[in-house]
């Protein structure tokens, strides 16, 4: 297992919890989402935390790069909630400046995702 987030959104529930998981030697395209269900009775256990904020910018930035190459309209909006992620603020350029950008400021915000951001800017070359 290379990564194992929680979306923060879901933590207060003690209903309904979403769960991300990357796995070691698979592509950043793929990952496991699972949505955990049931009466947790409080709040989760101290192993389970909300994922960074700069790692969740890199992910973004993952999903514009797919859903630029299936031809959605989701890039833009994909790649600015990155960017509010980090402190950015308003993006401009071309897609390509914009997610480098992204990928800089992650990078800035928490060194330690420096090695999965250089992963995805090896998917923009």
């Amino acid at each position: 297992m290379e990564s194992l987030r929680l979306d923060p959104d879901t933590l207060p529930s003690s209903v309904r919890w979403l769960v991300f998981v990357r796995i070691a030697h698979w592509s950043l395209f793929q990952r496991i989402d699972l949505e955990l269900t049931g009466s947790f009775g409080g709040p989760p256990p101290g192993w389970m935390r909300p994922w960074p904020r700069a790692e969740s910018a890199v992910m973004n930035v993952v999903a514009a790069t797919k859903a630029e190459h299936r031809g959605r309209g989701d890039v833009d909006g994909l790649l600015q909630r990155a960017a509010d992620r980090v402190g950015i603020g308003t993006l401009d350029g071309t897609t390509q400046d914009r997610m480098r950008r992204v990928l800089d400021a992650s990078v800035r915000a928490d060194p330690r995702q420096t090695d999965l951001a250089a992963r995805v800017t090896a998917l923009l070359a």
